[in-house]
């Protein structure tokens, strides 16, 4: 499918992006931040393990997160605005000492595992099944393209980081 396809680039255009960028960085850089913040070396962790989240929720596997699709459900992702900072669950923060080989070896098999959980979209699913997550329910294709959507937004926070 056309839209699987879409978020299976999207997705690996955007993790090749941020594992580079992570990489790239001096050492001092990529573990240092400003008060109150994370290093890029954190994002990286964390984005790494919201893409496990989001996939293993995309995927099915779970089940806490998947609820029934209504029938008037109606996608709202291309035009919900998300607030430029969202306080991220507890088991999504990153560990105070990641570093930039824990973050990149996270980063680096997350590609595998998105991948798989885009084989599980099937057009039944997607029918029968959507993801609540603390701000809205999306289905199963908005998962996907959510997860290219997050990794984009902290690269800028990278980018903000570095800058400060």
């Amino acid at each position: 499918e056309v839209r699987l396809q879409a978020i299976r680039d999207g997705f690996a255009a955007a993790n090749a992006r941020i594992v580079s960028r992570v990489g790239e960085l001096d050492d001092d850089a990529v573990t240092t931040s400003p008060t109150g913040a994370w290093s890029p070396a954190q994002i990286g962790w964390h984005v790494a393990r919201t893409t496990e989240f989001l996939a293993g929720s995309m995927a099915g596997d779970i089940p806490d997160v998947l609820v029934a699709r209504e029938p008037d459900f109606q996608e709202q992702l291309a035009e919900m605005h998300l607030p430029d900072r969202i306080k991220t669950f507890p088991m999504l923060e990153p560990p105070e000492d990641a570093s930039r080989d824990s973050a990149l070896a996270k980063l680096r098999s997350t590609m595998a595992l998105f991948d798989g959980a885009v084989d599980k979209v099937t057009p039944e699913r997607c029918a029968a099944e959507c993801v609540r997550l603390p701000f809205g329910v999306f289905s199963l294709y908005e998962i996907g393209e959510f997860t290219s959507l997050h990794i984009r937004r902290h690269l800028g926070q990278i980018d903000r980081t570095v800058a400060s």
